[in-house]
């Protein structure tokens, strides 16, 4: 028996399963726990295990042999991962959108387009080859405060609710949230979903200036700044997980 008890926590296993699986594992500790417990990594590309102190590796590699399904399920939506990269496609705001390179320097550019069949935008991000993906990174952030900052001039007048202060950050598990300073916070990660999408949310935090809770009351303000809200939340429900997936 191989028990965990010297190991320095989290440490990475590589587990080769029956049939030739071979799973990427992150073993963590549940302090205090008797149980085990997995999800993915945010990429798609590994799991989280979380494990009691006294148990060996064998029982780590039954655990995870014991949900085949559930894996297949979650290494299908990891085929859907897109790195930012030159004449990559993207989602943005509700269009298919290529990534470009420009000279340092020069202007970032959103162009719509039409006749390309297989992308509806353009977005031209001033960089350097070996730097594209972190300038890519800071663009999308600072195209997502502008736009989270466009919605709330848009919404704040018919609540007559105006907030301390509109932040982007980059949440894994909130897709915004609003305290009682009155400052709102959106996952940077809503420039990927439709305009709609982005709309519900603020929407929805906005509404907290004035109900900071989800009586009917709140629901109500909700309702009155986005009727149709209801579609759009059950968007991000059920697609909200692939726009982690991006970049």
């Amino acid at each position: 028996m191989n028990l965990l008890l010297f190991k320095k926590f989290p440490f990475f296993e590589t587990l080769h399963l029956d049939g030739g699986r071979v799973v990427r594992a992150e073993i963590r500790l549940n302090r205090g726990g008797r149980s085990m417990r997995m999800r993915m990594s945010r990429d798609h590309q590994s799991v989280i295990i979380t494990v009691p102190r006294f148990i060996d590796m064998s029982a780590i590699k039954n655990f995870v042999a014991g949900h085949g399904d559930w894996l297949d399920r979650n290494y299908n939506i990891a085929k859907n991962v897109v790195s930012f990269t030159p004449r990559a496609i993207i989602p943005l705001l509700g269009f298919k959108t290529r990534l470009e390179i420009a000279p340092p320097r020069s202007k970032l550019q959103f162009i719509t387009c039409e006749g390309e069949e297989n992308y509806q935008a353009r977005l031209i991000i001033p960089s350097s080859e070996i730097n594209f993906s972190e300038k890519t990174r800071v663009a999308l952030r600072k195209m997502s405060l502008q736009k989270a900052r466009e919605l709330v001039d848009e919404f704040a007048p018919k609540l007559n609710r105006i907030p301390s202060k509109v932040a982007v950050r980059d949440t894994k598990s909130r897709w915004g949230s609003c305290n009682s300073k009155g400052s709102l916070m959106f996952a940077w990660r809503l420039i990927f979903a439709p305009e709609a999408v982005f709309r519900e949310v603020v929407a929805h935090e906005l509404a907290h200036l004035k109900e900071m809770n989800h009586s009917r009351a709140f629901y109500a303000e909700l309702e009155r700044l986005m009727p149709d809200y209801k579609k759009y939340k059950d968007w991000l429900k059920h697609n909200g997980r692939g726009l982690h997936l991006i970049g």
